[in-house]
């Protein structure tokens, strides 16, 4: 390798010396200092094995990673049966964690005031820069952690089922973890078993801190790297954290040489519809709702999921694009047409017109109560115009259904045009 540094080639200190290089790779400072990019272009080069290189997902330091919500939590680890712990906290799965070890060790629950019973007190899953919080703070009690025994090897197998119908994105798997004595199995790896909806394979490996006392190491773990991260609608994935490295065994435990767990965590983002800005899995006449009093504000924290156009604002484009192109209606369709109050699909009268004239006037108002642009007014210019323009159309005519003619307006309908139009066509600025 050669690396080009200060207009000149840097191999050795001697000129002419071919011999392997003893540049050392890094930031490299010459005689000036490097104030802005550097490139650096590497041919021929191989990497020494032995030169620990840091594994696993874990994110790179000052990345902000998304990690979304917690679905699954161990903070609290009272057996239901042998070496079987079921989640303590969950959200739209069932979630149960199953131990095993080697010949002659045990996962127990450490009575321990000096290490605080093997449990963590921080009130996080993993690292606190990853915000997943509202785990227990308990100390107190034996079953507020998980302790490996006596250096015995084992693992633990979280298994996820899915109940919510709707595929989720799983971002991170946190955990907290300590040793007590150095001779326990503080080498973990974290892997996904095949047989699951999750790419199988190792994901990341680290060793334990040992510490002559509570919980140290704070574990976040991404799983954005995989080829496959979704939990799909009613699916199932098992994640295996493995302990080895103990010097214990069958003839020979190492007494108090103890693998701490606590505070094991699955966190997920939905992998939401567009348009779907409750993450209840449809785009609903709820969604549409979101809108109300928010046309022309800048799209900031909240708000922003609602500028579907990106342009920074939330805008009547927004709106429109939202219910012509995402809304779903009650005959299995999506999009529809301003008018279409009851989310049926058509524009009518009875079904819609009947809903505005109801609630003409109103000032708070919904789209399910008539106001079609947003503004939480009822009234004839901004509303009515939109459902008279609108009238008879059928969301049906783009799915290339029998209803492939917009019907001529019925009797009722030109009542209500013909009672419509002279409001539409004046230029009032006041609801009526």
């Amino acid at each position: 390798s050669e690396p080009f540094t200060t207009g000149q080639y840097v191999r050795n200190s001697d000129p002419g010396d071919n011999s392997l290089t003893k540049f050392r790779w890094g930031i490299y400072v010459g005689a000036q200092e490097v104030e802005s990019e550097a490139m650096i272009f590497v041919s021929h080069a191989t990497v020494n094995p032995a030169i620990g290189i840091p594994s696993g997902s874990d994110p790179e330091p000052g990345v902000d990673v998304e990690y979304g919500d917690l679905i699954a939590g161990w903070d609290t680890w009272s057996q239901f049966s042998s070496d079987r712990w079921n989640a303590t906290d969950t959200d739209g799965v069932t979630a149960q964690a199953v131990g095993t070890h080697e010949s002659g060790g045990a996962w127990i629950n450490f009575n321990n005031s000096i290490v605080e019973n093997g449990a963590s007190s921080d009130g996080f899953y993993g690292e606190s820069e990853s915000e997943i919080g509202n785990a227990s703070t308990s100390v107190a009690n034996s079953v507020d952690g998980v302790t490996l025994a006596n250096g015995f090897d084992g693992f633990i197998d979280f298994t996820l089922d899915d109940t919510t119908g709707v595929d989720r994105d799983l971002t991170g798997f946190h955990f907290d973890v300590g040793a007590f004595r150095p001779n326990a199995a503080t080498d973990w790896e974290l892997e996904i078993l095949s047989g699951g909806d999750l790419t199988p394979g190792s994901v990341a490996s680290g060793t334990a801190a040992v510490n002559q006392g509570p919980i140290q190491d704070d574990e976040s773990i991404s799983l954005a790297g995989l080829d496959d991260q979704t939990l799909d609608a009613n699916g199932s994935v098992t994640f295996r954290l493995n302990f080895t490295g103990g010097g214990g065994d069958a003839g020979a435990a190492q007494s108090g040489h103890h693998l701490f767990v606590d505070n094991v965590g699955v966190t997920a983002l939905l992998m939401g519809l567009v348009g779907d800005f409750d993450d209840d899995g449809d785009v609903d006449l709820a969604d549409l709702d979101q809108f109300n009093g928010n046309i022309g504000v800048t799209a900031t924290g909240d708000l922003a999921a609602l500028d579907l156009n990106g342009n920074g604002t939330v805008e009547a484009d927004d709106f429109a694009l939202h219910y012509e192109t995402m809304v779903e209606t009650s005959n299995g369709l999506v999009g529809t047409y301003a008018g279409d109050i009851n989310l049926d699909g058509t524009v009518d009268v009875l079904g819609d017109a009947s809903l505005l004239v109801l609630n003409l006037g109103s000032t708070s108002a919904s789209w399910g109560e008539g106001d079609l642009n947003g503004d939480g007014l009822v009234n004839v210019l901004g509303d009515a115009s939109l459902l008279v323009a609108n009238l008879g159309n059928t969301n049906a005519v783009a799915a290339g259904s029998a209803a492939a003619a917009v019907p001529e307006p019925t009797g009722v309908s030109l009542v209500l045009i013909t009672f419509l139009a002279p409001f539409v066509a004046r230029n009032r600025k006041s609801p009526i």
